[in-house]
């Protein structure tokens, strides 16, 4: 049962430890958390998420507080849920989460729907993804779907609308159905790069439309405890040095795992 957080023997999440507690009000919540980012010196210190469904509208952006953690306080992450799709299930903004700044902390909540990335850490040391999930609900399922979900498709009869595809190449006559447009969702769900000593654990992602979890160009780190399920790539590694991925599991993926080096000899 994916419906939900799955990820086994993961840590409990402290609560006690919050420097500055928010709540969702289901409008425009993503501008309260920008807020309180502006409004106050949070380096080396704790933002908290209360459980509930968070209105996203746009990127939250680290930018000046190394040291921060950012988390959820429920009691796994699919209780903290910060959902960028409108009323239409259309996404907004661009990527969720976005830390530029060292040691920064994500932890203990759930993004969904992102039109670009759903976490990322870019040119940064000690990036940690600790209890994420990152997923993008099927087009047929968000309120006001297409109106040919679940319709037969074929070379003749192909899905119109570009929020779905057929579930079968469109050529030799043979049949499929309208489904949700998978390409149409963020590329990456977990995305640290041009990193060093990043930790990415105990996270689930679903649904990237490249690869679940991408750890690239970054020296030093670990990926381990993980689950990805449904994306393109489930979990990939390119272009690192001394980063370790062990004990993650992967189904479900065009592509499961990957560990990919390009060749940096001139030749």
């Amino acid at each position: 049962d994916v419906s939900g957080y799955i990820v086994p023997d993961a840590p409990a999440t402290a609560t006690d430890d919050c420097d500055i507690t928010l709540d969702p009000t289901g409008d425009n919540d993503q501008a309260q958390i920008i807020n309180a980012l502006v409004d106050n010196d949070l380096t080396d210190k704790t933002l908290c998420l209360d459980v509930g469904t968070w209105d996203m509208g746009g990127t939250v952006g680290i930018t000046d507080d190394p040291g921060l953690t950012l988390k959820g306080i429920g009691d796994s992450p699919d209780q903290v849920v910060l959902d960028y799709a409108d009323e239409d299930g259309n996404c907004r903004g661009l990527k969720g989460i976005s830390a530029g700044v060292d040691n920064v902390t994500i932890e203990n909540l759930w993004v969904k729907n992102t039109c670009e990335n759903g976490i990322e850490q870019r040119n940064v040391d000690g990036s940690v993804f600790r209890k994420v999930m990152v997923s993008w609900d099927d087009r047929c399922e968000r309120p006001n779907p297409p109106a040919n979900c679940d319709a037969v498709c074929n070379a003749d009869t192909p899905c119109v609308d570009e929020r779905l595809t057929c579930t079968t190449e469109l050529e030799g006559g043979i049949e499929g159905v309208c489904v949700g447009n998978m390409t149409l969702n963020g590329a990456y769900g977990v995305y640290p790069t041009d990193c060093s000593n990043t930790l990415v654990e105990y996270s689930q992602v679903q649904g990237a439309s490249d690869a679940g979890i991408y750890v690239g160009k970054c020296t030093g780190g670990s990926v381990e405890n993980n689950i990805v399920y449904e994306n393109v790539a489930g979990l990939e590694v390119e272009n690192c040095v001394g980063v370790d991925a062990s004990n993650n599991t992967a189904f479900d993926n065009v592509g499961g795992l990957f560990a990919l080096q390009q060749d940096i000899s001139g030749d």
